[in-house]
């Protein structure tokens, strides 16, 4: 698998109103023009992240008629969340979701969405801002996790976990630095599980909302896991809690 990209105001425009999922759209700087503005509209009430790129950027791309606008076209078919909330409260099960914070390494990626799919979560949450792209590289990572577990891209993270804990989920977030021990917790039930970057962590502002703030023990000397590591352990503590006698 390739990472695809397409070319021109045309050929993007025919993609978007097909319903393809984009992972990012490029704008020339140097290039103007109402068709060119009118797209750019039509990316940004889609929600479809972009930037405003120069000249360097498109180097790669010279032999090719751009227009000024290029595409990537996601690997995957994004999936609607509240279409899977639905679903899954329909089936009489609890929701278990899992969602990312300023994780932007696709390989990171790629390993949590593997293990996702391995420990039962109903859907992989990402921002479209300040995470990672996902491409074809992600992708062999997942061993084709990606290609099985419904992702959902959100606009607004913060927005979208106010919108699940007025659905009856409770946010539980992972913190090296909390006390309070996952292993401890009460796992059962409609949860969102939040994981930041090994760097950052998950965000003060998401911090505030969760329900719960949780760590994984470890032995003395080791300061944080790398968070595909974390999230394997902690989906995988989700399931074992949600199916034992």
């Amino acid at each position: 698998m390739k990472d695809q990209y397409i070319y021109g105001i045309n050929s993007v425009k025919e993609a978007l109103d097909s319903g393809k999922s984009f992972e990012k759209v490029y704008f020339l700087k140097e290039k103007f023009g109402p068709r060119l503005a009118d797209l750019k509209t039509q990316i940004q009430s889609s929600h479809i992240p972009f930037s405003v790129v120069p000249q360097i950027k498109f180097k790669g791309f010279a032999k090719k008629n751009h227009q000024g606008v290029i595409a990537l076209i996601s690997p995957i078919q994004y999936s609607s969340l509240d279409g899977i909330l639905d679903e899954v409260f329909s089936s009489g099960k609890d929701p278990f979701f899992l969602a990312t914070d300023s994780v932007t390494d696709i390989r990171n990626i790629g390993a949590i969405a593997r293990s996702a799919q391995a420990f039962g979560v109903h859907a992989l949450i990402l921002p479209s801002k300040g995470g990672a792209m996902l491409n074809a590289d992600a992708i062999k990572v997942s061993s084709g996790a990606l290609l099985e577990l419904p992702v959902c891209r959100v606009n607004s993270l913060p927005d979208t976990i106010d919108h699940l804990k007025n659905s009856g989920l409770r946010v539980i977030s992972i913190s090296e630095k909390s006390k309070n021990q996952l292993w401890r917790a009460d796992l059962t039930g409609p949860v969102i599980m939040v994981l930041g970057s090994e760097g950052t962590g998950v965000s003060p502002r998401i911090q505030a909302m969760a329900d719960e703030i949780l760590s994984i023990p470890m032995s003395s000397g080791v300061g944080s896991l790398n968070v595909s590591v974390a999230a394997g352990i902690a989906c995988s503590e989700v399931l074992r809690s949600r199916t034992q006698d």
